[in-house]
Formats: C-alpha cells, sequence, structure tokens
C-alpha cells in the first residue's frame, strides 16, 4: 500500500511539490480582482473532475446539505466543491486527500474566500482516517475512488467515520459493461497501477457490504460526455485545470473524453445512506 499511495501523490504532484504548485497559485491569484473571492470566480481551475462548478451543484442538490451540518469530503482536491458547499450551504467542512501540494493549494485558495473559518483540510489516507465513529453528518467522494483499489475496506472506513442514517454521495467514474479497458494517460493515473474502475453492479456490492444503501442512483455520462467536449473546445485565455496540474493534463483530459464518447467508461452521481 506505501508504494501505491507514493505513486498516486507523484502523479498528482507534478508542479515540483508543494512549493512549485503554491507559486503557481500565487501567480493566478496575484492576476485576480483584491478582497474576497467566490466559488465562481475560481471555478475554472479548482473543480478537479468533469463538468465542474454545474456538475457540483448538480451533484450537492442530490446530497441536499443542511445549515449547520459538518461534512467530510473525501478526496477533497483542489477545495473547489468544499468552497461550494460552506459557500451555499452554510456548512462546515472537513476535507481529507492524500497529496499535500493538494492539500496546500486547498488552504491557500480557500484563505481568499468568506468560506476559511468553515473549512479544514489535511493530508490523510481515506482507508485510515484519524477521525472517530460517526463524526459527520453527510460526505461525498467525487471523481476520487479511481485510484483505491481496496473499495470495501475503503467504504466501510468512510461508513465508520458518518452518522447512522446519513447521507453518503457519489459522483465518480465507472468501468462500462464488456468494454475493453480505457486508455491510458487519465487525469487520475498515467497507468493502470494506479487506477481501479469498477462496473455499476461491483460498485452497488462494494457499497451493500460496506453499510450503505444506495437510494439515488442517476447515469449522467452523457452529461459529463458533452461537458468534457466543451471544456477542450473552450479554453481561453485564463488560467484552467491544466495551470496548476501541469503540461500532461492536455493529453490525460483529451483520453478521458474520447474514452467516455467511445463508451468505454461511466459516470455516475448517486445518493448512499449509512445502515445504522
Amino acid at each position: 500500500m506505501q508504494d501505491s499511495t507514493q505513486r498516486i501523490r507523484e502523479h498528482y504532484d507534478a508542479a515540483d511539490g508543494t512549493d512549485g504548485m503554491l507559486g503557481i497559485v500565487e501567480e493566478i491569484l496575484g492576476g485576480m480582482p483584491a478582497g474576497m473571492l467566490t466559488s465562481t470566480d475560481l471555478a475554472a481551475f479548482d473543480q478537479f473532475h468533469v463538468g465542474g462548478l454545474p456538475a457540483t451543484k448538480q451533484f450537492m442538490a442530490l446530497l441536499d446539505p443542511q445549515p449547520g451540518m459538518t461534512i467530510f469530503d473525501a478526496g477533497s482536491g483542489f477545495g473547489g466543491p468544499s468552497r461550494f458547499v460552506a459557500e451555499t450551504y452554510d456548512c462546515r467542512v472537513v476535507g481529507v486527500d492524500i497529496t499535500p501540494a493538494y492539500v496546500a493549494v486547498a488552504q491557500r485558495l480557500s484563505e481568499r474566500t468568506r468560506t476559511a473559518n468553515r473549512i479544514g483540510y489535511r493530508t490523510g489516507d481515506l482507508l485510515d482516517l484519524d477521525d472517530t465513529d460517526a463524526s459527520y453528518d453527510a460526505m461525498y467522494t467525487q471523481h476520487v475512488v479511481m485510484n483505491i483499489r481496496e473499495r470495501v475496506p475503503l467504504y466501510r472506513e468512510l461508513r465508520r467515520v458518518l452518522k447512522p442514517g446519513a447521507r453518503f454521495g457519489f459522483h465518480d467514474i465507472l468501468a462500462a459493461d464488456d468494454q475493453p479497458a480505457p486508455d491510458y494517460p487519465l487525469p487520475w493515473a498515467d497507468s493502470a497501477e494506479i487506477s481501479t474502475l469498477l462496473t455499476e453492479s461491483e460498485t452497488r456490492r462494494a457499497l451493500l457490504a460496506a453499510g450503505f444503501d444506495v437510494m439515488v442512483w442517476n447515469d449522467v455520462t452523457a452529461d459529463a460526455t458533452a461537458a468534457a467536449v466543451r471544456m477542450q473546445s473552450n479554453v481561453g485565455p485564463g488560467p484552467t485545470l491544466g495551470t496548476i496540474v501541469g503540461p500532461r493534463f492536455a493529453e490525460r483530459f483529451a483520453n478521458l473524453r474520447r474514452t467516455l464518447e467511445n463508451g468505454r467508461l461511466r459516470v455516475v452521481m448517486g445518493v448512499g445512506t449509512a445502515r445504522p
């Protein structure tokens, strides 16, 4: 597991480590208006998933956070979804990510918003969390689980820290039934060594085995494919995800778009509840 964790960190940490990524972010922030920023202001480069901020809005409408809740963002990345949740739903959010540079970027970006006092980020392993049992009112993953081979242990650990009866949202990429493996590199992996793609039936079984009952399962592949085409076609002069992630992002994202168009991957938004 240690070797796998290191390979995953190396895949994401492509901009000369934490200092390199923070330097890029400081340049981006230096070119933005002074004062507090919003989720919309940062959306071009802080939403690391297909569909960007519109997809996050759609996803969070399914999860339906309530004011005052404490929400767990499992695999928080650059923090775009967590800032949107704190800003829109008046929640407290705790984000955990495996890559220290991403945690540092998320913290820095949050300092420029009005949500900084409601969000906390830390580096950690989603398979071995420091949190006590039943710590959270709701939680979600967004394009995260594809890097985690031990899917049932993952979902069990997430179930452990979620309150009984609470909602767990998942917006993730799956393998399509009876289709060949995708072409690499992809945004989450340059090879199959750090990529694990389950089918719908395998994902449902893993969730059930871990103590979740699936209440909502929306296949949003068509929407995700259209969003990927738009994202690749409408690259403007301003900063994008690729600005922070590094020069290989364009190739990785182009492969993802083609693989979605070819029907070899699926994208799902769903909600489960933690069985008591």
